[in-house]
């Protein structure tokens, strides 16, 4: 009968959040990584705060300041407004259907419908040409560049009076000219365009997708004949539809996106938790504005304001507790928004939020019917919890619930450590008894470089961070709350219930690593062939399985004779296949045997690219 192999007596490091990434697949906007929810909430020097507990990997594409806020705060945050352009057309379509503003100015390239009766007849379309005229037959040339659209009737009437008398004459711009504006800095597509005479800063922005991830919402500059005539705030046209500053464009105009300025963070109780780009001398009270205010829940609360202070989240300074928002915005008026500060607005009469020594609190996320920070009854258990919550959704994927615990984290850091300083006397020790038994320089030199690559190991080891992650060891993946197991919740405790993938992952020495899709009765095997195969540098006698429900899967654990080719895999599996390792080159601790003690502490794959690094 096969066997699991446990994670190390309920234990699963950083990593094992990667298999967890992929058991999340492409949710909360296809970050592939399964968001951190974990928090402790106590007491120090007499004030209610909320410890940060180590988070669970944030992908690698987002921004520096993104990880910090979800390794902050427990949730990811996008940045306000990048999705105004997530749909942003790649080219730009002039707009000539649009009505022509009164003030619009006529220009060389301009196509002018003029229709005349009466004495005269007249039915033409006439291109303003590059002297600024049009020609009129039996009338001649007639300049109109400069004349605004809203006074060009009245004009032509008069300079056609001049020959003729007794007509009616209407005007109409049959097709605006085109006009060249540059878009420099920070921008998803900087470059030249071609636009119509009636693009403003708006058209243009989505003419090139928006700024870049980096380039900034709040300076848009217009620049013209060397000066900057306008500055665009993005932020108050998409939160506001305020359209200070979005001018019309004219032909040389440069529009340039410079960096993006100071973030700052906020979450909690408002209506759109974001990070927020801001300005010099903006307040807290307008980030809690520009936020949307509280959710309707919290209206009638009393109502804090908290900031991440050296890994605590604590009551900001100077701001009590006030009864609603109108209350907490005047006390936040004139207090300076911190430079990359992490907001979040609460509740105090939220219990959740008045934690003491005797109160402990599970925070549950993901795919639950009610997600939250939950006060723990006497002896509550996991799936009593998530049955007095109201349950899981139907997309939800019980298998590949990820369950954390602070003290699991702490004894799997110092496991770790302990290992790796093993490592590290064993290399040293090796290496020194070496060089003490050769007298040839050249194997010195080797034995050397050998210490040098171990001691760099090492020092990348020591980077790995636990995330306290609980194997729950299930047998099968179909699974329903019934099956959930009853296991006694402790304070901190976080849950996060991701989405059924649908894939399965290929890692390591194989012709094509990546994911498949999942299909019913596949085995390793399946999956390693539909990956190309072993590649030449494999050690197919080492593969092994990372479960998508914190345990492992090895031939060591199925039997010395056995193979895990055979195995029946889950969705959100991934599939190892280590590299050969020449141990005659190695020290006392193989680097073989450095990999099983890694996919032990649910490292897996990332735990083999640090050994390859």
């Amino acid at each position: 009968m096969n066997k699991k192999i446990c994670l190390l007596g309920l234990i699963g490091l950083v990593a094992t959040a990667q298999a967890a990434d992929d058991v999340d697949g492409a949710q909360r906007g296809g970050v592939g990584s399964t968001p951190t929810l974990s928090s402790v909430l106590g007491k120090r020097d007499g004030m209610t705060v909320t410890q940060v507990v180590a988070p669970m990997p944030v992908a690698a594409v987002l921004p520096e300041f993104a990880r910090y806020v979800a390794d902050s705060t427990g949730d990811q945050l996008p940045l306000f407004g990048a999705a105004y352009f997530s749909q942003a057309p790649s080219t730009f379509a002039p707009l000539q259907n649009m009505n022509v503003p009164d003030d619009y100015v006529i220009g060389a390239g301009d196509d002018l419908q003029i229709r005349g009766w009466g004495m005269v007849d007249i039915d033409l379309v006439s291109k303003v040409d590059r002297t600024g005229a049009i020609y009129i037959p039996r009338v001649g040339n007639v300049s109109v560049a400069g004349v605004k659209f809203k006074d060009l009737q009245g004009y032509l009437k008069k300079s056609i009076s001049k020959i003729f008398t007794n007509f009616e004459l209407s005007v109409s711009l049959a097709q605006t000219r085109a006009i060249q504006v540059f878009v420099t800095g920070f921008a998803r597509q900087p470059g030249s365009y071609q636009l119509s005479s009636l693009s403003s800063v708006v058209n243009a922005l989505f003419a090139v997708g928006g700024p870049a991830p980096e380039g900034s919402m709040r300076r848009v500059e217009i620049k013209r004949g060397g000066k900057t005539v306008a500055t665009f705030d993005l932020y108050a046209f998409i939160a506001e539809g305020t359209k200070a500053g979005d001018v019309a464009l004219q032909d040389g105009d440069i529009i340039h996106i410079p960096a993006m300025g100071n973030l700052v963070a906020i979450a909690g109780l408002v209506k759109q938790p974001a990070i927020y780009e801001t300005l010099p001398n903006e307040s807290v009270a307008t980030l809690i504005r520009r936020a949307g205010g509280v959710q309707p829940v919290a209206e009638t609360s009393r109502l804090q304001i908290e900031v991440v202070d050296k890994g605590w989240l604590k009551p900001l300074e100077n701001t009590p507790d006030y009864a609603g928002l109108n209350g907490l915005i005047q006390a936040t008026a004139k207090l300076p928004l911190r430079q990359g500060g992490v907001y979040r607005l609460s509740s105090v009469d939220a219990t959740a939020l008045r934690a003491n020594s005797s109160q402990h609190y599970v925070k549950v996320d993901g795919e639950v019917v009610n997600p939250g920070v939950y006060k723990l009854g006497k002896g509550e258990t996991l799936r009593e919890l998530l049955s007095r919550i109201g349950g899981v959704s139907d997309d939800a994927y019980l298998y590949g619930m990820v369950f954390t615990r602070p003290s699991i984290r702490d004894q799997q850091q110092k496991a770790l450590a302990e290992a790796v300083d093993r490592f590290e006397k064993e290399s040293e020790a090796t290496a020194a008894s070496k060089l003490a038994a050769t007298s040839l320089s050249e194997n010195a030199l080797s034995i050397q470089a050998e210490l040098e690559r171990n001691r760099k190991r090492a020092q990348s080891m020591r980077k790995v961070q636990a995330i306290g992650r609980v194997a729950l060891e299930f047998s099968s993946y179909k699974l329903k709350l019934k099956d959930v197991p009853d296991l006694p919740l402790e304070n901190g405790d976080a849950v996060y219930v991701p989405r059924q993938p649908g894939t399965v992952n290929v890692f390591g020495a194989v012709n094509n690593a990546t994911a498949f899709m999942f299909k019913e009765n596949r085995r390793v095997s399946d999956y390693v062939e539909l990956a190309g195969g072993a590649g030449r540098n494999a050690d197919p006698d080492e593969v092994y399985v990372l479960r998508a429900d914190g345990t492992a899967v090895s031939r060591s654990g199925l039997g010395w004779f056995s193979s895990v080719n055979g195995y029946k895999i889950f969705p959100g599996d991934s599939i190892i296949v280590p590299e050969a390792i020449e141990r005659g080159v190695s020290t006392t601790q193989s680097l073989k045997e450095w990999t099983s003690i890694l996919y032990q502490f649910g490292l897996g794959a990332a735990g083999l690219k640090v050994l390859k690094d």
